[in-house]
């Protein structure tokens, strides 16, 4: 089933009254060199073109990483504008949970190179089969696990699925890291608003995560709520509606 996302939680305070395929045909031009720069880049730090000293080799990293933060920061932007003018399509339907539960699994490597441990655990009343967009869902909860990989360091990431609650199954996303100051807490769901103990820790944030994921969430007929956890670091929660007759 394709929804046109209309969420509002996401629009702008302002009217958004911008030309999305003007906008959209603007990000494949800077994709486009963007990629080209990568490239190159790549063809740079593996000594493609010849020996580089450890000075260059640095220098063709951050060209590397930056490029990277910029495509990133289109695909975001792109979908912030698409979703605030009422032009994202989602495609709702049903989903084998274990595909979500592997996706979670994948995001080992990375919290290891922060010295996090990941733990993934399933509820034994799981459904077998959910409802939402796969790929949506997925992008939700990398989007959280980095946020919670980056907010954490020699910590501990928790990631708790199929908990049913009102006929409702729950992924919990739990953290040991710096948790929800109270500046967070009042103004997290605006857009490019970012806490000054996160942009500290994460100075490449964009701040369009969390709103993207709220608004997401409401479109596939579910929620979305992030709290402090206890003793510290924080907790997001997902719920999304059940298949009737899935339960394992």
């Amino acid at each position: 089933m394709k929804t046109l996302f209309t969420a509002a939680v996401i629009r702008p305070d302002e009217p958004f009254n911008a030309d999305v395929g003007f906008l959209r045909t603007l990000a494949h031009q800077l994709r486009t060199p963007l990629n080209s720069i990568v490239t190159t880049a790549e063809m740079l730090h593996n000594q493609t073109y010849g020996e580089l000293t450890p000075k260059q080799k640095r220098a063709s990293e951050r060209i590397i990483r930056n490029s990277d933060l910029l495509l990133r920061l289109i695909d975001d932007a792109m979908m912030f504008i698409r979703a605030s003018a009422g032009a994202l399509e989602i495609d709702c339907a049903p989903i084998e949970f274990d595909s979500v539960v592997q996706a979670a699994r994948s995001f080992l490597p990375a919290a290891q190179q922060r010295q996090n441990t990941l733990t993934v655990t399933v509820d034994p009343l799981s459904p077998a089969t959910v409802w939402g967009d796969i790929d949506l869902i997925k992008r939700v909860l990398m989007e959280l696990l980095n946020n919670a990989n980056q907010a954490t360091s020699d910590g501990q990431i928790n990631v708790e699925f199929g908990a049913v609650v009102e006929e409702r199954w729950q992924i919990k996303v739990k953290d040991t890291g710096i948790g929800l100051g109270v500046d967070v807490r009042e103004n997290m769901w605006q857009p490019f608003w970012r806490g000054d103990e996160f942009r500290k820790a994460v100075p490449s944030g964009q701040g369009l995560g969390l709103p993207i994921i709220k608004g997401l969430m409401m479109l596939m007929d579910g929620s979305f709520t992030l709290e402090n956890a206890s003793p510290n670091g924080a907790c997001a929660t997902l719920s999304l509606k059940l298949i009737s007759g899935t339960r394992i």
